[in-house]
């Protein structure tokens, strides 16, 4: 069995499957029993497999718009000064309003370099940040990921 020359051609991700897309390969065993058995036991896991991909960007989708509005309070809870329990440092003496004023800003202040936390404490990204990438990550305010097209088959940006 193999996919369809032209979609392995492609070099594209093309998702689940589809029972159309497996082919007989002429070999010996073509008219073996057991071969073809096997090749309608295949068909109908890819079928399932199908709907299953199907069900599944579905729930990816109901579930998005579940998530968006705690995703939008998270983003503005870690946005938020006024956080209860959250006091801006003391300026150091000698120092004018005005040098305190300029100093940089602090991407989620409620909880100042979240997300650099969060990545170093992810076991996909934890071994992928250097040190000199960790001030960079403290000018996060948002981590958000969406697909490139409808059916997610292309990626996400």
């Amino acid at each position: 069995m193999r996919r369809k020359a032209e979609a392995a051609d492609s070099g594209r991700s093309l998702g689940p499957r589809r029972a159309q897309d497996v082919e007989e390969d002429d070999d010996e065993y073509a008219d073996d029993p057991v071969v073809q058995e096997l090749l309608r036991l295949d068909r109908f896991y890819i079928d399932l497999e199908q709907k299953l991909w199907v069900e599944r960007q579905a729930l990816e989708r109901k579930y998005g718009a579940l998530y968006a509005p705690i995703l939008t309070r998270r983003r503005q809870r870690l946005a938020a000064v006024d956080v209860p329990g959250f006091a801006p440092e003391p300026s150091q003496e000698g120092q004018s309003s005005s040098s305190a004023s300029t100093a940089a800003p602090v991407a989620t202040p409620a909880v100042p370099g979240f997300w650099r936390t969060v990545l170093q404490n992810s076991g996909e990204f934890q071994e992928d940040i250097e040190e000199h990438d960790e001030p960079v990550l403290d000018y996060l305010r948002d981590i958000t990921s969406e697909p490139l097209d409808e059916s997610g088959l292309s990626g996400f940006r």
